[in-house]
């Protein structure tokens, strides 16, 4: 699915600064629209948690996502 959000052998629920995604091809529009819904939804449950710092570096990076998309349009 989005494999690409996580380097590989990431173990699955690992939490990570998406800072290797810049290294990668550009994602297309709908790529981008994915990865928005899906670390929101990271978000969320780490809201739910109580992992603060892991919500807010996932919002962060939400938040760099969206400022791209808007650059786009």
């Amino acid at each position: 699915m989005l494999h690409y959000l996580l380097p590989r052998g990431t173990p699955p629920g690992t939490l990570c600064d998406m800072e290797h995604t810049a290294q990668r091809s550009r994602m297309s529009d709908n790529e981008l629209r994915k990865a928005i819904g899906t670390l929101q939804q990271r978000a969320d449950d780490a809201h739910k948690r109580g992992a603060d710092d892991d919500a807010a570096r996932i919002e962060r990076t939400i938040a760099d996502y969206r400022d791209e998309m808007s650059q786009r349009l």
